[in-house]
C-alpha cells in the first residue's frame, strides 16, 4: 500500500472528522519523530502497532574475488554496512493477519 492509498483509507475512515492534510501531517511528523528517537535511541515503539530496533552490523572487509561478467580476478572494496531497522509487531496483533517480520534498509 502507498502513502497515499494509506491516507485515503484513513480519511474514508474517519470522513466526517478529519481531512486529508490533516492525516498527511500526522504521518509525516510520526516518520520525523520515529527517525529522529532511532538516531537517538536505536529503538521507537508504536503503541499497539511495532517496535522499531537498529540492527548494527559489522563493515564488510576488503576480499579477493572473480567478476563474473570477464571472469578476471579482482579485489572488492572494504565497505561500511548499513543500519537496519527490524520490525518487531506485539503479540497483541493476529500474527496471522500480518505479513512476516521483515528488514528494512535505510542509510544511515
Amino acid at each position: 500500500m502507498s502513502k497515499s492509498k494509506l491516507i485515503l483509507t484513513i480519511v474514508e475512515e474517519h470522513s466526517n472528522k478529519l481531512t486529508r492534510k490533516d492525516v498527511k501531517e500526522v504521518l509525516e511528523s510520526l516518520a520525523n519523530v520515529g527517525y529522529k528517537e532511532l538516531k537517538k535511541t536505536g529503538a521507537f515503539l508504536v503503541p499497539g502497532f511495532a517496535k522499531f530496533i537498529v540492527v548494527r552490523k559489522p563493515a564488510t572487509k576488503a576480499r579477493k574475488g572473480i567478476n563474473p561478467f570477464t571472469k578476471e580476478p579482482m579485489v572488492f572494496k572494504a565497505r561500511t554496512r548499513w543500519l537496519d531497522r527490524a520490525e518487531r509487531f506485539p503479540v497483541s496483533i493476529k500474527m496471522a493477519d500480518l505479513p512476516p517480520c521483515r528488514q528494512v534498509l535505510m542509510a544511515p
